[in-house]
């Protein structure tokens, strides 16, 4: 943590965000009478709660914003003291920030009052064990003739009816008081990690520590060897979870504890030394317990980190599923998600396995503690009339609980200071230090906007601290020493005029996007140091020097990034950025950035709601987008990374015309662009060149002009030649229908923008995740069970009966034995011997037996539909179209891959599992009270039907809420994730106390429909704990009356009825929330099963294609045929809405080696072609013959398999070079090696020596050149946008097939490296047939024919020399937008 305070300062706003009075009710009372009227309003809306009416039910005391605004008193406290005591500076260097003092200090209080009701309510639970015993005692002493003997028993009934009243209102306020804490600690936790991920450059950084194993030279990695700096997604959902368990696992280890010592000693009173042996065995019983829960554990942990590891890659697939499908890799990538899932499956399978020795455990350690117990006290010489044997039991139902938490309670302690020691980490680590940067108001007089004195800079990486050093193990030979290499950026003096334009140009991967970086404070600072051997430096001889001079900005900053980040909202909420609305300056930067007419072809305009990644628009689009939200902010110095290499030529042009230099520079504003197209230097009036060169900028004027010239000489000639073309040509050209189709329509274009009007009480349809309605469908619950194979789990329900009439089997038999002159299980002494004991052990086993065959059984029913519904989900997933990619954004399909399938192999059995086993004892227990007292059924029949009442209100009710509170998790999770990828453009908009409010707005919302959800569920509670007491209230009062009128008890009978009663009182309570909570989990099986379904439904289109005649020699001639294709993307079952189309009535031939480039503005269906070429989507009418085959006809691996791709945005993850190449691991590594040498390409991480052998000196060179084996990190994250684009042409070159297809492949190269790439590709494609889409026109001379797109139609095609022989003709105006300033710089040239 910076200690500056300036740095703290800033994090921390001396008003604070929000002032706002809460608003909301009281506290709840015990009865929850305030949510009443909030089931009675879901439950007359015939549609479904929205958040606004939700609102009004919040408590006060719970609002995010009272909770925000006490965190930042709490910051501001803490730094005024910091700074009035120098020492606390050192402390604060040693301790960090003050997390546990924030978290004390807003939380102590409800921890404590939490803690005391706990306390209180397991006084309550042993004390009404103490009174039952008080009672049954009492009842053995009842004699109906003598009246003096009523009077104790009844008293001591009245006030066990008492203690379980004051036990529901005791639970009810505990309830209440957990709820507030949750909902607290969710706020206060997430906001202090958010708040602090909004001022840190370290995100997802990982030191791995590495040792070394003595006689192996290999590194290995060991469980706890890995210091995460912190995973925020992680932070804000796992640990934060984890910490919220402190006050269960802390309480209820303490409880538990109390509650063990205290029912021993009440079983020694009751029978004496006779307990010894059973204390033995309960000492075995714990340690074996710890035993058995730690293997869980450990299963579980381990199952976590593959999961990881699955997610991982499967979040990298999801994320370039288009490139995957290009290349026919589903399968390939399908077995890797398998392969990872297996391993998972492997530890889950340990888990499952080890639970139902668990499960057998603690459901017989009951009985066999009762029978060691018992037979020990009647070896003494004493009877079972000695004691009260059901007292006995329920001891033991009191003892099984704590036994079996204790270890969960110790587990989730230790997951709690282990998240709280992660959380405390990232919270300690550095901010971005606002030192390092002096920001100065815009000043007219001042000459330079931007001043970076001689500085070096690199990449941010979290330092690993040793907490002890030992100077002797620092001194290491320098053989040994571990070499990395780090890019560093040197800067020897840099000044930026005011109101100039900047352009940043260099080589792939020589620094540009680093300079726009350091300007921006997101790179480290360090002390000017260049080797002049090696620019790559090494980490040991980088000194951080505090004392340079610092870097200065006078004026305000934007950043417009070449990785565009748009947020899932409207395209006018992206624009605005948190500004109110303008519409004049609106319409001024709609038009610099050209997005009139895109706008035009949304359905809501500017209302469309952008998805996930913003992936249901153009890579063009988006940079257009994010620039105009730059130009809106109307800043004053303006950083742009490559901003124009997603964008057509012309489009490209007017962006720099209309945005650029009206909007920007003709404005006084300052521009630094960093840019591969070098025309737009010579096409402005003032204009500086920095030119950045293996990472320094080369302040050398011969080097620069060198570079300059060298491109500037290929434009030239370009230009030279396209004058030649239109000189020679005069008139237009007829050719036939294969060679040239003129389109005979025009594209107007409107200049003035219809803004859609923005209704902001209504949601856009898209924003978020659609609510399920209604109850779950018995198709979700029929397609889970018969996962598990129906003759397997039709034995486990049979067998769970039967294990609960056994339970209600041997306590009759109990009561048998207890009862003077009762022969009603004399038949066992046949079977089991004449003994108690003989019989009770026998009783006993069989018990066990049936208990492990029922247990076993429900583990194979959970693995088999853990697996199944898992491996058909990705299956359906991978193989879907991409229609369905679009409409589901990569973070809803990773949750029914992850949070969906950790709820199907553990959470929803183990709900199901124990609501089976409480619905079946809620039937068991009724009845042997039943037969009991006989009278009891009108009474039973009475509470379930008020029962029956009480849960319809409630179920609807909490359905709703649950379905709201998921979906308001879902958002500000979305939120919190969304802008945690974006910090660079927030932190450059000074945006973050605008991020920080939509937070608590969000927040607010989540917690209203969490705590609401939670009370629902308490007021249900309550209501049924007051029922089933009414049960207990019942048997007293039968009781009593039976002994006022004089009848004589059969004391077992009353004991047994009694137990009953209280266990009754539980049992329905239990039930409900089991199955609201199984509801609930069932829920998350929806979605998968309908995405399972729906998925394998491939509905065909229902138009049919026309009449295709072929002839015999086209099918010999021809590559590709298209034949009056048209494409919609649309829904034509929707009415409502206009269908637009992507290609319409598109036909073209194309010759085997025919070499065709498609152009065309962004949105003319360029892309297009390739998606249903490769059938990534149906199309609706025609026909497509590649090779003389109906691609229609065929399998999609054959239709995929027989071309090759390069998309715009290529597919990496994270893995080895040679696995991203080759992933089916079809080549060698010497193909790969040779392909890399012939073609010349390189990337950074192909230059660094592998550390992990030990290599001849012969092979340390070819290793240099040729790193197969260098990690390329998630998304291809080391690697710039170029370099990846190399990675993914290698892969063309390598699967070496005759149709090869580009789809504006080269937009992120500079010139020099594109031109490289162009000729080594129609190297490569001599005799292959090549289509490239494309909006960089420089080598587009060099194919045989040029197909220009409109709107989805042919405009032009033909050679280059006849397109640009055409007057006025839609390539020809491509080539020249801007006419005019490109003929001045020509014959400025000329001169």
């Amino acid at each position: 943590m910076n200690i500056q305070d300036s740095s703290s300062q800033n994090l921390i706003e001396q008003d604070s965000i929000v002032d706002d009075s809460p608003q909301g009710l009281e506290e709840s009372n015990f009865l929850y009478t305030d949510i009443t009227p909030l089931i009675e309003l879901i439950n007359r809306k015939e549609d479904q709660i929205q958040n606004s009416e939700l609102a009004y039910f919040m408590e006060k005391s719970l609002d995010p914003k009272e909770a925000v605004n006490r965190v930042e008193q709490l910051q501001r406290a803490e730094l005024e003291r910091i700074r009035s005591d120098p020492k606390k500076i050192q402390e604060l260097k040693q301790n960090g920030t003050p997390t546990f003092y924030i978290f004390r200090s807003m939380l102590i209080g409800k921890f404590l009052e939490i803690g005391l009701l706990n306390f209180m309510s397991k006084g309550v639970g042993i004390g009404s064990v103490y009174m039952l015993d008080l009672v049954t005692d009492s009842i053995k002493e009842y004699d109906p003739d003598d009246r003096s003997t009523i009077g104790k028993p009844i008293g001591y009934l009245l006030l066990m009816t008492f203690v379980y009243l004051l036990g529901t209102i005791i639970d009810s306020k505990a309830q209440n008081a957990d709820n507030q804490f949750i909902a607290k600690m969710k706020v206060i936790g997430q906001y202090l990690i958010y708040q602090k991920a909004l001022k840190t450059k370290y995100l997802q950084e990982t030191i791995q520590k590495k040792r070394k194993v003595e006689g192996d030279d290999k590194e290995q990695k060991k469980d706890g060897d890995e210091e995460h700096v912190a995973n925020v997604n992680n932070l804000l959902t796992v640990d934060i979870d984890e910490m919220m368990g402190v006050r269960w696992g802390l309480f209820e280890f303490i409880g538990s504890l109390t509650t063990i010592v205290v029912v021993i000693y009440f079983l020694y009173v009751k029978i004496g030394n006779a307990m010894i042996k059973g204390l033995i065995f309960f000492g075995i019983a714990i340690v074996v317990n710890g035993v058995i829960s730690s293997l869980t554990i450990y299963f579980y942990r381990k199952a976590l980190v593959h999961k990881d590891n699955r997610i991982s890659l499967t979040t990298d697939v999801i994320d370039g599923m288009k490139q995957i499908k290009y290349l026919s890799w589903e399968d390939t990538f399908n077995n890797k998600i398998i392969a990872l899932r297996k391993k998972e499956f492997t530890m889950i399978t340990f888990q499952k396995s080890v639970d139902t020795l668990n499960h057998v455990y603690w459901s017989s350690i009951s009985y066999i503690l009762l029978y060691i117990f018992l037979s020990d006290f009647l070896a003494d010489g004493n009877t079972l009339f000695d004691t009260n044997i059901f007292t006995i039991i329920a001891l033991f139902n009191l003892l099984t609980m704590p036994m079996g938490v204790l270890p969960y309670c110790i587990s989730q302690l230790i997951n709690m200071r282990v998240s709280y020691i992660r959380i405390k980490k990232f919270l300690d680590i550095d901010e971005i230090n606002q030192e390092d940067v002096m920001k100065l108001p815009n000043q007219q007089d001042q000459q330079y906007a931007i001043e970076i004195p001689q500085i070096s800079f690199r990449w941010p990486v979290k330092k690993q601290v040793e907490q002890e050093k030992k100077p002797e193990k620092v001194q290491v030979a320098d053989t040994e020493q571990e070499q990395v290499y780090i890019f560093q950026l040197n800067i020897p003096e840099l000044k930026i005029k005011r109101n100039t334009l900047n352009m940043i140009v260099g080589r792939i991967g020589s620094g540009k996007s680093a300079l726009l970086n350091a300007i921006l404070n997101e790179m480290d600072q360090f002390e000017y140091n260049v080797d002049t051997q090696n620019t790559m430096i090494k980490i040991k001889e980088f000194q951080v020097n505090s004392q340079f001079s610092k870097t200065t900005i006078r004026g305000s900053l934007a950043y417009v990034s070449q990785n565009h980040w748009l947020q899932n909202m409207t395209i006018r909420e992206n624009i605005l950025f948190g500004k109110p609305f303008d519409e004049q300056l609106y319409l001024r930067c709609i038009s610099a950035c050209d997005l009139a007419q895109d706008f035009h072809t949304f359905p809501k305009k500017d209302q469309f709601v952008l998805g996930p990644d913003a992936k249901n628009i153009s890579g063009g689009q988006k940079q257009r987008i994010s620039l105009a939200r730059a130009l809106y902010q109307d800043c004053d110095i303006y950083l742009m990374d490559d901003i124009t290499s997603s964008l057509d030529m012309h489009v490209a042009d007017t962006v720099y015309q209309r945005g650029i230099k009206q909007q920007l520079l003709d404005r006084g504003k300052t521009v630094l662009m960093v840019t591969s197209q070098f025309r737009f230097i010579e096409m402005s009036d003032k204009c500086e060149v920095i030119f950045v060169e293996d990472g320094s900028i080369i302040m050398d004027e011969k080097k620069i002009q060198d570079f300059l010239s060298q491109e500037k000489e290929k434009e030239k000639k370009k230009e030279q030649e396209e004058d030649l073309n239109r000189k020679n040509s005069d008139k237009v050209q007829d050719f036939p229908d294969d060679n040239l189709i003129l389109a005979k329509r025009q594209i107007s274009e409107n200049t003035q923008l219809i803004l859609e009007k923005n209704d902001n009480d209504k949601k856009p349809e898209d924003e978020e995740e659609e609510r399920q309605i209604g109850e779950i469908a018995f198709d979700t619950l029929f397609y889970w069970l018969s996962q598990m194979s129906w003759p397997i789990f039709i034995s486990f329900f049979i067998l769970t009966i039967v294990v609960i009439l056994m339970r209600n089997f041997i306590d009759f038999w109990l009561r048998a034995q207890i009862t003077p002159g009762s022969y009603q299980f004399d038949f066992i002494k046949t079977w089991f011997g004449d003994t108690f004991e003989s019989q009770f052990a026998y009783l006993i086993g069989l018990n066990v037996l049936i208990t492990i065959l029922q247990c076993g059984l429900m583990t194979v029913c959970t693995l088999l539909s853990g697996w199944r519904i898992y491996k058909k989900l990705n299956e359906v997933i991978m193989n879907s179209r991409m229609a369905f990619f679009d409409k589901n954004g990569q973070g809803r399909i990773i949750n029914r891959l992850s949070n969906d399938t950790l709820i199907v192999d553990d959470e929803l059995p183990w709900f199901a599992g124990i609501f089976l086993n409480s619905l079946l004892s809620c039937i068991g227990y009724p009845l042997g009270l039943i037969i009991l007292f006989p009278w009891m059924i009108v009474i039973i029949i009475l509470e379930m039907y008020f029962f029956w009442i009480v849960q319809k209100k409630f179920r609807k009710s909490n359905r709703d809420l649950k379905r709201i509170q998921s979906t308001n998790d879902g958002k500000i999770i979305s939120h919190l994730t969304e802008s945690t990828s974006g910090l660079r453009v927030i932190r450059s908009f000074e945006k973050e106390k605008y991020f920080i409010s939509e937070y608590i707005r969000k927040s607010k919302e989540a917690i209203c429909s969490f705590t609401n959800s939670n009370k629902i569920g308490y007021w249900l509670s309550v209501r049924l704990q007051m029922l089933s007491n009414l049960i207990f209230v019942t048997v007293s009062v039968s009781i009593i009356v039976l002994m006022l009128i004089g009848s004589s008890l059969d004391y077992s009978t009353c004991a047994m009825t009694l137990t009953y009663a209280v266990l009754i009182a539980n049992i329905f309570n239990e039930t409900m929330m089991w199955f609201t909570g199984c509801e609930s989990k069932m829920r998350n099986l929806v979605k998968p099963v309908k995405i399972s379904q729906s998925q394998r439904k491939r509905v065909l289109s229902e138009v049919r294609p026309k009449p295709f005649p072929i002839r015999l020699e086209d099918l010999d001639n021809y590559s590709i045929i298209f034949s009056d294709v048209t494409l919609t993307y649309d829904d034509l079952d929707d009415q409502t809405k206009e269908v637009k189309y992507a290609l319409k009535n598109f036909s073209l031939k194309v010759k085997k080696g025919e070499k065709i480039a498609f152009v065309g503005r962004t949105g003319s269906g360029k892309t297009s072609l390739l998606n249903i070429l490769f059938r990534l989507y149906d199309f609706q009418q025609g026909q497509i013959l590649v090779n003389g085959k109906n691609i229609q006809n065929l399998p999609l691996h054959d239709v995929r398999n027989m071309m090759s791709v390069v998309p715009q945005f290529g597919f990496l993850y994270n893995a080895t070079l040679r696995e991203n190449i080759d992933p089916q691991n079809k080549l060698t590594d010497q193909q790969i090696e040779q392909a890399f040498n012939s073609t010349g390409f390189r990337i950074r991480g192909m230059m660094e020596q592998n550390q992990n052998t030990e290599n001849t000196q012969q092979q340390i060179e070819v290793q240099n050149d040729t790193n197969i084996q260098f990690m390329i990190a998630k998304s291809g994250s080391n690697l710039s946008n170029g370099e990846k684009q190399v990675i993914n042409f290698m892969r063309i070159i390598l699967q070496d097939k005759q149709i090869v297809c580009l789809d504006e492949a080269t937009s992120n190269m500079d010139p020099k490296t594109d031109e490289e790439l162009h000729k080594t590709l129609f190297s490569f494609a001599q005799d292959r047939t090549l289509l490239v889409i494309t909006h960089r026109l420089e080598n587009v001379q060099k194919f045989d024919r040029i197909v220009v797109l409109d709107k989805g139609e042919i405009a032009e095609v033909g050679s280059y020399e006849e397109l640009t022989s055409i007057k006025d003709g839609k390539f020809l105006n491509l080539l020249n937008q801007d006419k005019k300033i490109d003929l001045k710089v020509y014959q400025q040239d000329q001169l």
